[in-house]
């Protein structure tokens, strides 16, 4: 029997079920791994479809996480909607936040030490130096505009 095409029919009954649980696209995938289909004329990520077929919309400001680590898997059981930056901790918890981590001085070339350095609550690093220089040259800027303004001449 020939399945109309661009129907969640049709998507769903191309998935191939793997021994793991895995339901795979198995037509094109985008190049970092997620497949997309035609749904209505429309092209999609076949993941997102699916979810949202059977579990309903995902919630704006959230991307669907695969806990398979099979980005071309469309089970609904191997998806959670996750905000990004914990999709991406989640994901790769060992690269989160590895290059910021492996530096030893900042982009103008003062050394984080921990008496120049401000953590911020978010988990990111400050140089103090440099925030420094930065409020002092914006100290200067505003006694410049000031001056050009005539506030001290009058």
């Amino acid at each position: 029997m020939a399945h109309p095409r661009n129907t969640i029919d049709n998507l769903l009954y191309r998935l191939v079920i793997q021994e793991d649980g895995c339901f795979v696209w198995p037509g094109q995938l985008r190049p970092d791994g997620y497949g997309i289909g035609r749904l209505n004329a429309k092209q999609v990520r076949v993941h997102c479809v699916i979810y949202e077929h059977f579990r309903g919309l995902v919630l704006e400001g959230k991307v669907l996480h695969h806990t398979c680590k099979n980005r071309a898997c469309c089970n609904p059981e191997h998806l959670v909607p996750l905000g990004r930056v914990e999709n991406i901790r989640t994901d790769r918890p060992d690269h989160w936040g590895k290059y910021q981590r492996e530096k030893t001085h900042c982009k103008n070339g003062h050394e984080f030490t921990p008496q120049n350095t401000y953590i911020h609550a978010n988990g990111t690093r400050h140089c103090k130096a440099c925030q420094s220089i930065r409020s002092r040259d914006c100290h200067r800027r505003q006694k410049a505009r000031e001056v050009a303004n005539g506030a001290f001449n009058r």
